[in-house]
């Protein structure tokens, strides 16, 4: 194999042939796309900060190129009585025995409320230098633009053009067509849920719309505030949630819903009332929370919203979509069927990650809207095992085994603490049963991480004006 082509619109598109090219300098990697997608902007996971390594791109350009923010984590309103957060401060929680994570079970033992639990940098909206997150807020078609002139840069062929046909042989592509017919030895489906390449090679499609409620959103903007959260919030609405976040110059909303319960102008209407702004224009985005359960197909691998889309909730599309092709790279050489079976295989794991992660947030009862009565959740049989175990006893790595997943032990312990869904005696047991010493050295480095909270940072919009946005007028 020689050549790569990617198709697509958006900036993960970009991203993925970047990826590609990094591992396989001296292949022909192309992108067709006509970079006219609905939704302009969202948010990262960490994974964009991997690629960005990963493919030696520097980030303040591509952070100005998408009038980015900073983000911490993201604040839950509504869910529970108390607001949650997950939330992406590393100290001093990476500090584990083995893989028991003794600060998370000395917090939990203690019932130390969530606000104990996160560093004021996150509720206070601040930035210390040297002390970045390493999540963001952007806008994608900045991004997208930037990383177009990056992809050109290190020799791969960008084309604007809209594939319209493609032309199937014995379960593999032979050509595709736009405005000009181009061949490949391989092809990455990076359209969405269109699937314009994988769909002609016939995969099954699996709804979850058992596990997960919404099916549509409106997404729109409004002035920009005085200041910035340092933090994504999603709060519970009447059909759904609301998600803003900051770009530089504007706020960012969606608000995600199911359209049975509500209508487009009726979630407009409702955010006005929230927010308290007048709304000029909104963009109406209808989607299906489902997977294909075999992305990879032939000479054909559908990455991103192409292969599994999942509604919205913790922003994972840019992250699940950069994550499939990391491993993508490592069998493409000289790919066997079997490959192909085990990489199907990774993607699901994948996939039912991010599922049950996002489902566990729709556990709590809430009873003030025909929605919320009505919300009936399927739990996965996978996670109701899973919350059995951890009903008893705090997560651990072990639990997580594969390598590239959204979501490991941290972001679980922290949204099952927040829901009351241990049982605190048992957790309590858990941590009085060890070594002394190593409590002793719990108590030691919470003390060190409750004392850096008195060293506030920089204001997020001053400290981004000073760092990546300074004018000299």
């Amino acid at each position: 194999m020689r050549s790569i082509t990617v198709v697509g619109d958006n900036a993960y598109t970009l991203a993925s042939a970047l990826i590609l090219k990094a591992r396989y300098r001296d292949y022909k990697i192309s992108v067709i796309g006509s970079y006219k997608s609905k939704i302009k902007s969202g948010t990262t996971t960490q994974v964009f900060k991997d690629f960005a390594g990963l493919c030696g791109i520097g980030m303040v350009p591509v952070m100005q190129a998408g009038k980015c923010t900073f983000k911490w984590g993201t604040k839950f309103e509504g869910f529970t009585k108390e607001p949650y957060y997950d939330f992406r401060l590393g100290t001093p929680y990476n500090f584990d025995m083995g893989q028991y994570p003794f600060l998370y079970g000395k917090v939990i033992s203690e019932k130390l409320p969530f606000k104990k639990l996160v560093h004021p940098n996150l509720i206070q909206s601040s930035i210390n230098k040297g002390n970045h997150p390493d999540q963001f807020h952007f806008d994608f078609k900045g991004v997208a633009k930037h990383l177009k002139k990056l992809a050109e840069e290190k020799g791969i062929e960008v084309i604007d053009d809209t594939i319209t046909d493609v032309l199937v042989k014995k379960n593999k592509i032979v050509s595709i067509k736009g405005k000009h017919t181009y061949t490949s030895d391989f092809f990455i489906d990076s359209t969405g849920e269109a699937r314009i390449l994988i769909k002609h090679l016939n995969p099954t499609f699996h709804s979850f719309e058992e596990y997960l409620p919404t099916n549509e959103m409106i997404a729109f903007s409004t002035k920009d505030p005085q200041d910035y959260n340092c933090y994504t919030t999603v709060k519970r609405m009447k059909a759904g949630w609301l998600r803003s976040f900051p770009l530089w110059g504007s706020e960012e909303h969606r608000y995600v819903y199911n359209n049975k319960y509500i209508s487009a102008d009726e979630a407009k209407k409702e955010a006005e009332k929230v927010l308290r702004v007048k709304i000029n224009k909104v963009v109406v985005d209808k989607f299906t929370s489902g997977y294909i359960d075999t992305p990879w197909i032939g000479n054909c691998c559908a990455i991103g919203n192409s292969a599994t889309c999942i509604e919205p909730l913790e922003e994972t599309q840019e992250g699940f979509a950069l994550n499939q092709t990391f491993v993508l790279m490592h069998y493409l050489t000289n790919y066997t069927q079997e490959d192909i079976f085990e990489y199907n295989a990774k993607s699901y794991r994948l996939t039912s990650n991010v599922r049950d992660f996002i489902s566990l947030h729709y556990l709590v009862c809430h009873t003030d809207s025909k929605f919320w009565k009505e919300l009936k959740i399927k739990i996965s049989d996978t996670l109701k095992n899973k919350l059995k175990i951890w009903k008893h006893r705090l997560p651990i790595a072990e639990d997580f085994r594969d390598r590239y997943l959204i979501f490991d032990a941290p972001h679980f312990i922290r949204v099952l603490y927040a829901l009351n869904l241990f049982d605190h005696s048992k957790i309590k047991k858990e941590f009085n049963d060890l070594n002394f010493l190593v409590k002793e050295v719990a108590t030691a480095e919470w003390k060190k991480y409750a004392d850096s909270f008195k060293y506030k940072g920089l204001a997020h919009k001053r400290y981004l004006e000073y760092h990546y946005f300074y004018k000299d007028e």
